[in-house]
C-alpha cells in the first residue's frame, strides 16, 4: 500500500471527540481499571545465577533464562485492557506490571550489569503480535548505537510462548560481528553483500516459553520475526529497561511502584516515544495528549 494512502487511513481511524472524552474519564478513574479484571496475585519470580548472566552479556550482548516468573497475572492484565479496546500498554496501570521488577533478582542483575544502583527507566511497552498473516514484531535495530553512552539493559518477558512460528525474538550475538557495525546499523541505508551474509548467518532465533526472561544491552542488534503461521493465539510480551539510578534522565526507583497518576503519565509518555514503531497508535493520539496534560507531563 502506498505510504500516503496508509497515513490517510490511519488519520481516518482517530477516535471521535466524544469517544476521546469518554475514554479519558474512564482512564483517570482507578475503579474503572479494577472493574476490568480480577487480581490474580503477583508474578512470582524465581532466582537465577546473576554472575553467569553478566558474563553472557559482556561476551555476547544478550541472555535468556526459561520460566523465571509466572506470566499469568501479567498476561491477564494485558488481555483485560485489550478486550476493552485499549492499547496493550495500558496494562501498566496495574500493580502486577510494576511489582515483579522489584523482586531481588532484578536489583542484583542491575547492579551486576550497570555497576551501579539500578532503577527502572521511563521506557516500557506491551507487545502483541496478532494471529494474522501480517503479524510481526519490530524491525531489526539496536536500541542505542553510542558506545560512550552509559549502559542500559532491556528486559523482555514473553507472556505467551514465543515460537519460531509466531515470531520469536532474533538476536545477533555481538561477538560475531565487527564492533562498528552496531554503531552504524540504525543509520545505514544499505549493507554490502558480505555484511548481509554475515548478519544472516550470525543471527540466532530465541524461542522462549511464557515467563522466560530475555535481556540485551543497547548495542545488540535484535528484532521480532514475522509470524510464519496465522493459527494460534497472539504472541504477547512486555519490555522494561534498567539504568543507573543516578542517570541524567527520568528514573523510577525500584522501591514502591509509582502511584496511579504517575503510571498514567508514564503510559502517555511511552505512547509518544514508541508511536513510530506502532503507527496505529495515531488512533489514540488525542487521548494520549489529554492524559499527559492531566498527569502533568510537559
Amino acid at each position: 500500500m502506498d505510504r500516503s494512502v496508509f497515513e490517510e487511513l490511519l488519520d481516518e481511524s482517530r477516535l471521535a471527540d466524544d469517544e476521546v472524552a469518554r475514554r479519558f474519564e474512564e482512564a483517570i478513574e482507578p475503579g474503572y481499571w479494577d472493574s476490568l479484571r480480577k487480581p490474580t496475585g503477583d508474578a512470582r519470580v524465581t532466582t537465577v545465577e546473576v554472575d553467569a548472566i553478566g558474563l553472557e552479556l559482556a561476551q555476547q550482548g544478550w541472555f535468556m533464562r526459561e520460566r523465571v516468573l509466572d506470566p499469568l497475572p501479567l498476561r491477564q492484565a494485558v488481555n483485560a485492557v485489550r478486550a476493552a479496546g485499549w492499547p496493550p500498554v495500558f496494562a501498566f496501570v496495574y500493580e502486577e506490571l510494576w511489582t515483579f521488577l522489584r523482586a531481588p533478582l532484578f536489583r542484583a542483575l542491575g547492579r551486576a550489569f550497570l555497576g551501579a544502583e539500578p532503577a527502572q527507566a521511563a521506557y516500557f511497552w506491551a507487545h502483541v503480535v496478532p494471529a494474522a498473516a501480517e503479524g510481526r514484531g519490530w524491525a531489526p535495530h539496536a536500541d542505542g548505537d553510542d558506545p560512550a553512552a552509559p549502559p542500559r539493559l532491556n528486559l523482555w518477558i514473553p507472556l505467551t510462548d514465543a515460537t519460531l512460528d509466531n515470531g520469536c525474538i532474533y538476536v545477533v550475538p555481538r561477538d560475531r560481528i565487527p564492533p562498528d557495525w552496531v554503531r552504524t546499523f540504525n543509520s545505514r541505508a544499505a549493507f554490502d553483500r558480505d555484511a548481509v551474509l554475515t548478519l544472516l548467518q550470525s543471527s540466532r532465533a530465541v524461542p522462549a516459553p511464557a515467563g522466560s526472561l530475555l535481556g540485551w544491552d543497547f548495542r545488540t542488534i535484535h528484532w521480532g520475526s514475522v509470524r510464519h503461521a496465522s493459527a494460534g493465539e497472539p504472541r504477547m510480551s512486555i519490555a522494561v529497561e534498567l539504568i543507573a539510578a543516578d542517570s541524567d534522565e527520568e528514573t523510577i526507583a525500584l522501591g514502591e511502584p509509582p502511584d496511579f497518576r504517575r503510571r498514567i503519565a508514564l503510559i502517555a509518555g511511552a505512547m509518544r516515544v514508541y508511536g513510530r514503531w506502532e503507527p496505529r497508535l495515531v488512533r489514540f493520539a488525542a487521548l494520549r495528549d489529554r492524559l499527559a496534560d492531566w498527569a502533568g507531563v510537559s
